[in-house]
This record gives structure tokens, C-alpha cells and sequence, in this order.
């Protein structure tokens, strides 16, 4: 509804699941009667069989991130992923070997806005073992988390779950893209539809 949350403009949102085989992809489609921000994304955490991700491998053709400060806020600045980055995943590589170059940091791990090669397909790969998860979107870029931090929530069977139990790939506009002009812009213009995409495959 209009100014909910602060935001103008009355919008439809729909969200449909299609299920097909081993896939499923998540359409997300919105209206405004305003111009207003929209950035909508899926919050699900991966672990693909093991007590945590650190030996879980990651593909991704992302080539920047967006710089947080101590507060993980974005400071607008996009930080190119060179070669020794820890954070560069064009090769595959343990997760580890992001996550714990970065424990000492203000992120504790990796949880950062990833941007995709914009010359690549916008396609992550996640593996361990004998299983593999592919994401493909439509999205310009990613919010990836690591499990950080201590997770006040329980598994559905009531667990605790531990650091570095799972991995989040929020495909979305970068965060906070409204307070920096060179980000891809999250305004939704009045009455022009928004639609975005993203698809999960899961191979055994």
C-alpha cells in the first residue's frame, strides 16, 4: 500500500514457483501506480550435505563487489576482483577459501554484493561431493552470506545451526543502489511492469 513502510505507490506483486524435473525457477512480477524502489529476492540458504560449506565449491563469474563499511553499509565504491582475490570464484574453489581470509574482517566471512560479468552468463555453480546446485537469474548481481554469525533461528527439526552451516545467493540489485547513482538503478517507474527471474537446478 502506498507509503507502507515509507515507500509510495500501491503495487501487485506476483510471485510464482514453476517446478520442472530437478528445477525450480521463481518469477517475480510487480506493478506500482508510482515510482517507487523495488528490489525483491529469495533469502534461502544451501548446504548440500556436510556439517558446513567450507568444502562446498563455488563457480561464479562475478568480476566486483560492493565495499561495506564497519557497519556493512556500502560505501558506493565497486572493488574489482583480481586474481588473488579471495573472493574470486571464475575458478572453482572451496568456499574456505573465501570465508576464512575474511573472519578477521567486518563481514567475519563472505557477505557481500557480488556483480556479474556482464560479457558471462549470469549462472553460479555450487557443488560437493556427487551434488551440484546451479542458479541462473536475471538479476545484474548477488548478495552472497556465509553464516557469519550465530543464528538465533533453529533447523526445522530444532538444531542449532552452526557458523558456516549454509550459503545464501540473494540474486538481486545491489544493495542500497538508490543512495548511489552508478549502481543499477532499483526504481520502479509507474505502471512499467518489473520482472526478474531466478532458477535453481539441482544435479545428483
Amino acid at each position: 500500500k502506498h507509503l507502507e513502510n515509507g515507500f509510495p505507490g500501491d503495487i501487485e506483486v506476483y510471485v510464482t514457483y514453476v517446478l520442472d524435473g530437478h528445477s525450480m525457477t521463481i518469477h517475480y512480477e510487480a506493478l506500482s501506480n508510482m515510482d517507487t524502489i523495488l528490489n525483491i529476492t529469495n533469502h534461502a540458504h544451501f548446504n548440500l550435505g556436510d556439517k558446513n560449506i567450507l568444502e562446498h565449491e563455488l563457480i561464479s563469474p562475478a568480476n566486483c563487489y560492493v565495499e561495506v563499511d564497519n557497519e556493512l553499509i556500502p560505501t558506493g565504491k565497486i572493488v574489482e576482483i583480481h586474481a588473488d582475490d579471495p573472493l574470486n570464484f571464475v575458478r572453482k574453489k572451496p568456499l574456505k577459501e573465501g570465508i576464512l581470509p575474511m573472519v578477521k574482517t567486518q563481514t567475519k566471512g563472505i557477505d557481500h554484493a557480488f556483480l556479474f560479468n556482464k560479457n558471462l552468463p549470469k549462472t553460479l555453480m555450487l557443488s560437493y561431493k556427487n551434488k551440484a546446485l546451479k542458479i541462473e537469474t536475471s538479476y545484474p548481481g548477488y548478495q552472497m552470506y556465509t553464516v557469519n554469525r550465530k543464528f538465533e533461528q533453529l533447523t526445522k527439526d530444532g538444531k542449532d545451526i552452526p557458523l558456516y552451516g549454509a550459503v545464501a545467493f540473494e540474486c538481486q540489485i545491489e544493495p542500497d543502489a538508490i543512495k548511489h547513482p552508478h549502481f543499477n538503478s532499483p526504481v520502479l517507474k509507474a505502471n512499467t511492469p518489473y520482472h526478474h527471474y531466478i532458477k535453481y537446478t539441482i544435479y545428483e
